[in-house]
């Protein structure tokens, strides 16, 4: 009996499934829905290849009438995704939903046995909602008069072209590019660019941001990213690009992307150089301990120019007697006792500070040397520290020919 009541429900499930499917409902595009109802359609493909995938689409509000548009393709150019978003007519709208006039919007069921391939669908939105899987069935022409209406509305609306420059002063990278539009929000991408030796261009995103200005300076967000991937320039050298897209009420209005900059000694390894053994005490050229702290005590600067004779040696801080600052010439004794301070140091590459984390306040202490042959990036990230016994006494040493 059971065995009965199982096979008599299974058949009226498959009843029920068969008048479903019967019964789906097909609508006639530009009939029901009319085309002045429709307030989306999209069209998209892509594969296991993620730069196989693409997309166009185009809305409209039917409250204030404005129509919009997008697309996201892959872009030669910079090797990557690149994602288009303009305003566009009443007229450039309604002649993309013209390309699918009469055709049907049905239900239809995906593959299940498709592991893998391409694919691609359209679809339409409007005042009705539509349960089930539903897409539009095209002829013989497939998606053609659809994507050419696509492609032709975009052609229309050519992007401003901003003007993308790079430069680099002393391992200060600063990007640069034109104003748009006024209130305009600059989304901005660094990008590792790689070409391999069949010619196939690769970019990888290294940092993304968003400012309102025209002008940013972008050294610690290259080396917060090589320092949070354990990577540094010298043995893995970056060809540096940046790309600039201006957008304005959710629209993409100009883009640029920048010509390419080489870093090599940019962001050194966090293997620094050992004193008196890969850099001698004499090639030592300058030391510079500042401290930007909160108390007075905490306020100082103390500075030796060992480069050319005589040296100079300049100094400010307080202490019980007041505020003492000058600046007088010291002799070669003075330079090798503090060249002999400086070898109980040792040196490091400073931790970057994630670059979209600001501090309010807080203050800085630091110790930094210079040797001959010092390139610009050991001299940006390069610091040197000491034990606490040895503090003391370079700090006494510095004071006591502070007079």
């Amino acid at each position: 009996m059971i065995g009965k009541l199982v096979k008599t429900g299974g058949l009226i499930l498959m009843a029920l499934g068969l008048f479903s499917a019967c019964t789906a409902r097909k609508y006639i595009i530009g009939t029901d829905p009319k085309l002045e109802e429709i307030t989306y359609i999209h069209a998209g493909g892509g594969g296991m290849d993620y730069f196989s995938s693409w997309n166009y689409s185009a809305s409209k509000s039917l409250s204030s009438g404005r129509c919009t548009m997008s697309a996201r393709m892959y872009d030669e150019e910079i090797a990557d995704m690149k994602e288009v978003n303009t305003e566009i007519t009443a007229e450039e709208y309604e002649s993309i939903l013209k390309s699918v006039e009469g055709l049907k919007y049905a239900e239809y069921k995906p593959d299940t046995q498709v592991m893998d391939g391409y694919s691609e669908s359209a679809g339409i939105s409007w005042g009705k909602r539509v349960s089930g899987n539903y897409r539009i069935e095209f002829g013989n022409e497939g998606m053609r008069p659809l994507i050419t209406a696509f492609r032709s509305v975009l052609h229309a609306h050519p992007q401003k072209q901003l003007d993308v420059t790079l430069s680099m002063d002393q391992a200060w990278i600063f990007a640069q590019w034109d104003s748009a539009e006024e209130e305009c929000t600059y989304e901005v991408t660094l990008y590792s660019r790689a070409e391999s030796t069949e010619g196939e261009v690769a970019m990888s995103a290294l940092s993304s941001f968003e400012t309102g200005g025209t002008s940013e300076a972008i050294s610690d967000r290259i080396a917060y990213y090589c320092q949070e991937y354990n990577t540094d320039t010298v043995r893995n050298p970056i060809d540096l690009v940046v790309g600039v897209k201006a957008v304005k009420d959710n629209l993409t209005v100009a883009s640029g992307l920048s010509d390419l900059l080489s870093l090599k000694y940019f962001f050194p390894p966090s293997e620094a150089p050992v004193l008196k053994e890969d850099i001698a005490l004499e090639d030592i050229v300058l030391f510079k301990w500042n401290s930007s702290g909160s108390s007075m005590e905490n306020i100082f600067s103390f500075y030796a120019d060992m480069s050319s004779e005589p040296a100079l040696y300049s100094y400010s801080y307080f202490s019980a007697n007041g505020y003492t600052e000058d600046e007088k010439e010291v002799s070669q004794d003075f330079c090798d006792r503090l060249r002999e301070y400086i070898g109980r140091g040792k040196l490091y590459r400073r931790h970057v500070m994630d670059p979209d984390i600001h501090e309010l306040d807080g203050g800085e202490k630091y110790f930094r040397i210079e040797w001959n042959g010092m390139d610009d990036g050991q001299r940006r990230y390069y610091r040197i520290e000491f034990d606490e016994e040895d503090e003391a006494e370079l700090t006494a040493f510095l004071k006591e020919n502070a007079q």
